[in-house]
């Protein structure tokens, strides 16, 4: 059982540190890029979530959010990521 959790974890590190990676490579491609069609694209994202949900009960307050955005080298992160994990066993 600790095994195939091992794996487990190992999958979904390894999607999201990929995920982060291109996230952050777009964003850089988006502010060094000069103005045009190209910077366009590496600038364009789309959030996927939830905005902020606050529950006041006077004693404690809640704050509930979630939000990924996912621009076009996210997405090919986590597809190299997969890559690398299915091929690398």
């Amino acid at each position: 059982m600790a095994k195939y959790a091992s794996k487990i974890g190992r999958v979904i590190g390894i999607i999201i540190i990929a995920a982060i990676v291109g996230g952050a490579l777009g964003h850089l491609f988006a502010n060094v890029l000069p103005e045009g069609s190209v910077k366009d694209f590496f600038s364009v994202n789309f959030p996927i979530g939830f905005n902020n949900f606050t529950l006041n009960l006077y004693f404690i307050e809640f704050t509930l959010g979630f939000r990924i955005h996912v621009n076009f080298l996210s997405a090919i992160g986590v597809l190299i990521g997969y890559y690398i994990l299915r091929f690398t066993r």
